[in-house]
């Protein structure tokens, strides 16, 4: 039985508390003496199951040319401790954009590795290679990993005149975090690495919500308080990893243990990765916004209207851009406008698409045109019922959705937008296959 005694600190304790999840058939192959050179630099470790919780420091070793190898992309670069850009780089390091292609090729790299290791039965060295991916995809969970330092200061400024207070308390402080088992992420190498990337991408964003608590109580040198923020990130991070160590054990062993595969997923399982910055850039999912105000996603559709439990609202003059990774064949959703007095303006003249693009596809553009190839175009005009739309997104690894506003002139002689709410309701992804397995 794994206990998280004071031996493991950082990533270390984060690892074995990941490592304690992982179902017993597995934890049984790691219960053999440790090997490797690394035991030299670590505290008592009892087993290569320890060494796999261990080996997540690998990479803050870059100083020592024995294990600094480890720790890089296939490219030779460098495996950066937050969100790579479009380079490889840490984004939040360059200034460059977070680049979720990259992210998921550094993913699909790593978990690679420690698959084939597995595979040639070199227990030592899939725990070093699963290390390194663990350590990578916890830096991602951590909330002062995804934002730039200067940005960090300029919005949170020590509060105490001629002070720069450093921000002391990070997962060394996590313990006993418990967490849930952990799921085969895919049944391919592609699949499962478009997965845990698409997780780490959503907890990348989700944990800057911590930052104002944090940095207040960091500032007050309150550890407790810090603690007890970070447990939420920290469980991210434990069971991010144990879901990525657990599915190289699948997919090396080709064990997936009666596991079922969708044959098509919500789009609102997938991180947003950009949207045109409207009142819907941070809303939740399934809700229109009117005067400030959540209400149905319901689409006109005759006298009742059709509601929607689940799909996505947006502006007529808005886009959004998703990361698909290639493992989609088509999409699936109802297009229309909301049921709303705003959707009758006799102006309205959409111009509605659904795009994709083979790489991901870093443009921005107020106008919607990101210079992406389209896949399906519907042109949307006042009062129109809701409509069954499919598009097929083969091959992409960039899923974009753009609605245009035509202008008018009005009788002032000033041109003019009308640019009603529209929703895409019920929106699903069909996996390449459609055989039932991710």
């Amino acid at each position: 039985m794994l206990i998280c005694d004071e031996r493991f600190t950082s990533h270390a304790r984060l690892g074995v508390q990941a490592a304690a999840l992982l179902p017993s058939w597995e934890q049984q192959l790691l219960l053999i003496p440790p090997s490797g050179e690394e035991l030299q630099l670590l505290p008592r470790c009892d087993s290569a199951l320890e060494q796999l919780a261990f080996d997540c420091l690998l990479m803050d070793w870059l100083y020592d040319e024995r294990f600094r190898h480890l720790a890089l992309q296939e490219n030779g670069a460098l495996i950066p401790h937050m969100m790579p850009d479009l380079n490889g780089d840490g984004a939040f390091f360059s200034g460059h954009p977070v680049h979720p292609g990259k992210c998921f090729e550094i993913v699909r790299y790593l978990l690679g590795n420690a698959v084939e290791e597995l595979k040639k039965g070199r227990i030592h060295c899939f725990c070093r290679r699963a290390g390194i991916l663990g350590h990578f995809l916890q830096d991602l969970t951590a909330p002062t990993h995804n934002i730039q330092s200067k940005v960090l200061r300029q919005l949170f400024p020590d509060p105490v005149p001629e002070r720069l207070e450093g921000l002391k308390y990070c997962y060394e402080t996590a313990h006993d975090l418990g967490g849930k088992t952990p799921v085969v992420m895919g049944d391919t190498l592609d699949r499962a690495a478009f997965f845990i990337t698409n997780q780490a991408l959503k907890y990348a964003d989700d944990s800057r919500r911590f930052l104002p608590e944090l940095i207040s109580a960091s500032y007050r040198r309150d550890h407790a308080q810090c603690c007890g923020i970070l447990r939420t990130p920290a469980r991210w991070a434990v069971e991010l990893s144990a879901d990525a160590w657990h599915t190289a054990f699948a997919l090396a062993f080709n064990r997936f243990d009666g596991t079922v595969f969708p044959e098509k997923i919500p789009l609102t399982h997938l991180y947003c990765a950009a949207h045109h910055p409207d009142i819907y850039a941070y809303t939740v999912s399934g809700n229109f916004l009117f005067d400030g105000k959540k209400y149905p996603l319901t689409l006109i559709d005759g006298a009742q209207g059709k509601n929607f439990v689940s799909g996505i609202a947006m502006t007529g003059h808005s886009g959004m851009k998703y990361f698909t990774g290639g493992i989609f064949s088509k999409v699936t959703f109802t297009l229309g406008l909301a049921e709303h007095p705003s959707s009758y303006d006799k102006h309205i003249d959409l111009d509605f698409s659904v795009e994709t693009d083979r790489e991901w596809c870093e443009n921005a553009s107020l106008d919607m045109e990101y210079g992406t190839a389209r896949r399906i175009s519907v042109n949307m005009t006042p009062g129109q019922p809701c409509r069954p739309v499919e598009a097929d997104i083969s091959g992409s690894a960039a899923l974009i959705f753009a609605s245009r506003a035509t202008p008018y002139m009005d009788h002032g002689g000033s041109v003019n937008f009308a640019i009603p709410h529209i929703g895409i309701g019920d929106v699903q992804l069909w996996l390449t296959g459609g055989n039932g397995k991710i």
